[in-house]
């Protein structure tokens, strides 16, 4: 009888992402302190290398803060792709994807640096798609369209130097594009899980993971100096 090729297994796309948000179910708060090295070839001002503390809560509350340049950050990324790093159930998780994008109907294997990995989205480069990582289902590329309306570019996301922690895998560098322009590579320093985090830090002005969603409060003074003071405290027991 003739020879004919097989075709390997494809895990459908709710048993992938199921897997992937496995890695991170314990992920429900994170402390990191990282270095940013900033580079945008429409900035003649050349390269920016500054440190950054992150705190995330899970599902969805963000805060960061650049520790060491005065003027702050002169671009904002879009930060949606760290919701993927968090605590989320399979079905959260699924429809964060299908936010950014990606077409949660194709699924097929591939290669990334030489690794094999789950595709799951469209196979053209600038489409929105995901890839885990065949053995460990962890994420090693991110392409997506930004939540944020002053983002217009393509967004694209790499995961490297994966460690293991007690809470679960996560990734000690992440490389972020904008387009073809600007890029950020994070490279984390200290992390650490499920530490308690006063909600008032949520509360001051803030990077929202979809800012397009959040209602601004009434200002109060006497309420935001409160805050200020309560979050002065809480940094400093970080520092």
């Amino acid at each position: 009888m003739p020879a004919e090729k097989c075709q390997g297994y494809v895990i459908p796309a709710n048993q992938l992402i199921a897997f992937m948000a496995k890695n991170f179910s314990k992920f429900q708060t994170l402390v990191i302190i990282q270095s940013t090295q900033q580079k945008d070839e429409n900035d003649e001002t050349g390269d920016e290398s500054f440190m950054e503390r992150i705190w995330m809560e899970s599902p969805d509350r963000l805060r960061s803060q650049v520790t060491d340049h005065p003027m702050g950050r002169v671009k904002e990324p879009d930060m949606s792709y760290r919701q993927v790093l968090m605590a989320n159930t399979a079905q959260r998780l699924a429809q964060i994807l299908s936010r950014m994008g990606v077409n949660l109907h194709s699924v097929a294997l591939t290669r990334i640096d030489g690794v094999i990995a789950y595709r799951i989205g469209d196979k053209e480069s600038e489409q929105p798609k995901i890839l885990v990582e065949k053995d460990r289902f962890l994420p090693l590329l991110l392409v997506y369209k930004a939540s944020r309306p002053s983002v217009l570019e393509t967004i694209t996301v790499q995961f490297k130097d994966y460690k293991k922690m007690e809470e679960g895998w996560y990734p000690f560098e992440i490389i972020y594009t904008d387009g073809k322009a600007f890029k950020e590579i994070y490279t984390i320093h200290t992390l650490k899980a499920n530490v308690p985090i006063d909600p008032a830090l949520f509360v001051m002005p803030k990077r929202e993971f979809a800012p397009e969603q959040v209602s601004e409060p009434e200002e109060v003074p006497a309420e935001e100096e409160r805050l200020r003071d309560i979050i002065k405290k809480f940094e400093e027991k970080y520092q």
